[in-house]
Protein backbone atom coordinates (compact mmCIF):
# COMPACT_ATOMS: atom_id res chain seq x y z
CA UNK A 1 0.00 0.00 0.00
CA UNK A 2 1.24 3.66 -0.90
CA UNK A 3 2.11 5.88 1.86
CA UNK A 4 2.50 9.25 1.58
CA UNK A 5 5.63 11.08 2.47
CA UNK A 6 7.40 14.80 1.25
CA UNK A 7 10.38 15.08 -1.07
CA UNK A 8 12.90 17.60 -0.15
CA UNK A 9 12.95 20.39 -3.35
CA UNK A 10 13.50 23.36 -4.14
CA UNK A 11 10.28 25.79 -5.03
CA UNK A 12 9.97 29.02 -6.82
CA UNK A 13 6.67 31.28 -7.29
CA UNK A 14 4.53 29.69 -10.66
CA UNK A 15 3.24 31.35 -13.45
CA UNK A 16 -0.53 31.40 -11.68
CA UNK A 17 -1.31 32.04 -7.99
CA UNK A 18 -1.96 28.93 -7.32
CA UNK A 19 0.47 27.16 -8.73
CA UNK A 20 4.45 26.86 -7.71
CA UNK A 21 7.62 25.78 -9.61
CA UNK A 22 9.17 22.70 -7.93
CA UNK A 23 12.88 21.57 -8.43
CA UNK A 24 14.12 18.44 -7.39
CA UNK A 25 16.65 15.09 -8.22
CA UNK A 26 15.56 11.90 -9.24
CA UNK A 27 18.18 8.83 -9.91
CA UNK A 28 18.19 10.02 -13.28
CA UNK A 29 18.94 13.57 -12.77
CA UNK A 30 16.80 17.00 -12.46
CA UNK A 31 13.17 17.54 -12.80
CA UNK A 32 10.81 20.53 -12.55
CA UNK A 33 6.91 20.46 -12.43
CA UNK A 34 4.58 22.96 -12.03
CA UNK A 35 2.63 21.92 -8.62
CA UNK A 36 -0.50 23.30 -7.05
CA UNK A 37 -0.19 24.90 -3.46
CA UNK A 38 -1.90 22.07 -1.76
CA UNK A 39 0.92 19.55 -2.51
CA UNK A 40 3.95 22.20 -2.07
CA UNK A 41 4.76 22.68 2.11
CA UNK A 42 6.98 26.06 2.39
CA UNK A 43 8.00 28.68 5.05
CA UNK A 44 6.77 31.21 2.85
CA UNK A 45 5.20 31.96 -0.99
CA UNK A 46 8.77 32.90 -2.56
CA UNK A 47 9.81 36.15 -3.92
CA UNK A 48 9.43 36.71 -7.85
CA UNK A 49 12.75 35.31 -9.15
CA UNK A 50 13.95 33.40 -5.78
CA UNK A 51 14.38 29.57 -4.96
CA UNK A 52 13.56 28.44 -1.38
CA UNK A 53 14.03 25.26 0.22
CA UNK A 54 10.05 23.40 0.25
CA UNK A 55 8.45 19.81 0.35
CA UNK A 56 6.51 18.04 -2.25
CA UNK A 57 3.55 15.61 -1.30
CA UNK A 58 4.75 11.88 -3.10
CA UNK A 59 3.31 8.54 -2.34
CA UNK A 60 6.07 5.64 -1.71
CA UNK A 61 5.59 2.93 -3.89
CA UNK A 62 8.29 0.63 -3.48
CA UNK A 63 11.78 0.71 -1.61
CA UNK A 64 14.74 -1.42 -2.72
CA UNK A 65 17.90 -0.86 0.11
CA UNK A 66 18.78 3.21 -0.47
CA UNK A 67 16.38 3.60 -3.46
CA UNK A 68 12.85 4.82 -3.34
CA UNK A 69 9.93 4.34 -5.81
CA UNK A 70 7.85 7.36 -6.01
CA UNK A 71 4.68 8.54 -7.61
CA UNK A 72 4.24 12.49 -8.13
CA UNK A 73 0.73 13.96 -7.88
CA UNK A 74 1.50 15.58 -11.22
CA UNK A 75 3.86 15.34 -14.14
CA UNK A 76 7.12 16.95 -14.66
CA UNK A 77 8.57 18.37 -17.72
CA UNK A 78 11.71 15.87 -17.87
CA UNK A 79 10.06 12.27 -16.93
CA UNK A 80 7.28 10.35 -16.29
CA UNK A 81 5.08 10.83 -12.79
CA UNK A 82 7.11 7.82 -11.26
CA UNK A 83 10.75 8.75 -10.39
CA UNK A 84 13.34 6.96 -8.35
CA UNK A 85 15.26 9.44 -5.34
CA UNK A 86 16.96 8.17 -2.81
CA UNK A 87 15.56 7.70 1.45
CA UNK A 88 17.54 10.77 2.47
CA UNK A 89 15.42 12.81 0.22
CA UNK A 90 12.15 11.86 1.78
CA UNK A 91 10.75 12.80 5.14
CA UNK A 92 7.57 10.66 6.47
CA UNK A 93 4.18 12.83 6.14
Amino acid sequence: MATEYWLKCKVSSGPFPSELVVLSTSSQGAFSLFAPKDVVRVEAIPAAGTEIDGLLKVRLLESQGELRLVGLPVTPLESSRTITVQSSQLQPA
